[in-house]
């Protein structure tokens, strides 16, 4: 492991600096060049899923910018933790689920990735009652 990714890796444990770690994160892989995101940039985007929040955060900005790694790098990342943060944040993997879909960046996923979002889906709601309570503020 690279001393940069050592580095990240041990940071995002610490809530209070994810704004600042984003803030350093995204111009380093916005002005970097195919080269540098095949190497420590990669490390980079895998650490950063370390902490699925940090990872998702990171995601959707880099995402938003149009960054020209977002598929070759983040996406496989995306795919594989959105399952995870959907478990633990429902709302912020909704809301980057969403982001993702009107930026047209999930069209090339796997079926079976999406019969698994689909089962999540049915089974998260089967029970839902809406309330303007819940349909204000979050999905429990």
């Amino acid at each position: 492991m690279s001393s940069i990714t050592a580095a990240l890796s041990s940071l995002i444990q610490f809530p209070s600096l994810e704004k600042s770690l984003l803030r350093a994160c995204v111009p380093v892989l916005m002005a970097g060049n195919l080269s540098l995101w095949m190497a420590a940039g990669r490390d980079l985007v895998q650490q950063s899923w370390t902490n699925v929040t940090f990872g998702a955060q990171l995601c959707g900005i880099l995402s938003d910018l149009s960054w020209g790694g977002w598929k070759m790098l983040e996406f496989p990342h995306m795919i594989q933790q959105l399952p995870e943060l959907l478990a633990c944040d429902a709302t912020r993997g909704l809301g980057l689920l969403a982001a993702l879909h009107n930026a047209r960046r999930v069209k090339d996923v796997p079926a079976a990735w999406l019969l698994r979002l689909e089962e999540w889906v049915l089974r998260r709601f089967e029970a839902w009652t809406v309330t303007a309570e819940k349909v204000r503020c979050r999905l429990d």
